[in-house]
């Protein structure tokens, strides 16, 4: 069990490599611009909110990077743990 753990975090290290540097221009289409919508926010606060605001709005930004994250892992795993299932299968 622990062997096939170590393999599929291999994998998904590798993955997470390869799709960084590997983005399209259509990949490139359908990323959320969350800096510009955050200045959007920005510029509608004025005063002592702003600072509070940034803030809350960089707090966002990363729960939402990591809950995406934290997804992404967990159904690749299961993915490429199913397909090695199958493999050994056979």
């Amino acid at each position: 069990m622990e062997e096939k753990k170590d393999l599929l975090e291999k994998w998904l290290e590798f993955r997470e490599e390869e799709l960084e540097s590997g983005l399209s221009k259509e990949d490139k289409k359908h990323m959320y611009d969350f800096e510009k919508c955050a200045d959007m926010v920005l510029n509608c606060v004025d005063g002592e909110m702003y600072d509070f605001a940034k803030k809350e709005l960089n707090k966002l930004e990363n729960d939402i990077l990591d809950s995406m994250g934290h997804f992404n892992r967990k159904y690749y795993m299961a993915g490429f743990s199913d397909a090695v299932e199958i493999i050994l299968s056979m």
